[in-house]
């Protein structure tokens, strides 16, 4: 069956049971150092973060990457924390990557408000948009990360990237879609768009997927779906 390709490699460890915001419409950049931290919003044109100007504070719309720009957050200077102040999250056209991370010097997003859907998360927008996260975690957002690209030239890679306490489905992706430890808890649930598959709270994808050695704990609903997405069959796991 031909549209949807699934890749189970290691172990994914299943543990035991416990509305959607999409991009929007951001205004010009408006960058400001504070005592706490930095303010930023709408198009990114720093496009390299680290913790000695961090924590940055993601304004209530939210930021975006732009098309064919990269934001490289870096954790060469210790641990990196994005806090989002309200629903806004983070919008990429372009690349969203981190470097120089590590155990002891992750990037954390999350929110102001500790609450699941606080903020809208990591979302993809284009036919170009890249995610690359390696050691993170994202917290209390609606979907940590929401990729609906249908392009070859989309991917979203996430390893040893913790998510936790969003109030829909954790990662729904439509693109080519990589996770390489890590951990998803207490994630929501969301239906797949066209109503064929059971309801998804770890993971829906809807394009090729390789998991490895991923937690998923304390999901009220199928913690791996596979849905059918344009012309694509339909598959589950």
């Amino acid at each position: 069956m031909a549209g949807v390709v699934v890749a189970l490699v290691g172990a994914i460890a299943l543990l035991r049971p416990s509305g959607d915001a999409g991009p929007s419409s951001l205004r010009a950049v408006q960058t400001a150092a504070t005592a706490t931290g930095t303010t930023v919003c709408g198009n990114v044109s720093v496009l390299s973060w680290s913790a000695s100007h961090g924590p940055y504070l993601l304004c209530s719309s939210g930021v975006t990457i732009p098309s064919g720009k990269t934001l490289t957050i870096s954790g060469a200077q210790g641990t990196v924390h994005v806090i989002a102040q309200g629903s806004g999250g983070i919008t990429v056209l372009g690349t969203l990557a981190t470097s120089q991370t590590s155990s002891s010097a992750k990037v954390v997003f999350t929110s102001a408000n500790a609450s699941p859907g606080a903020w809208a998360g990591i979302a993809t927008s284009g036919t170009s948009a890249v995610i690359s996260l390696s050691y993170g975690t994202i917290s209390n957002a609606v979907m940590a990360v929401n990729s609906q690209c249908f392009s070859s030239s989309c991917s979203v890679s996430l390893a040893h990237v913790d998510i936790d306490h969003t109030s829909s489905v954790a990662v729904d992706s439509t693109s080519t879609l990589t996770m390489t430890g890590g951990s998803i808890s207490y994630p929501g649930t969301r239906d797949p768009s066209d109503g064929s598959s059971p309801p998804a709270s770890g993971i829906l994808a809807g394009g090729s997927v390789q998991l490895n050695s991923v937690s998923i704990s304390n999901a009220p609903s199928s913690a791996v779906v596979l849905a059918a997405v344009a012309n694509s069959p339909t598959a589950s796991v």
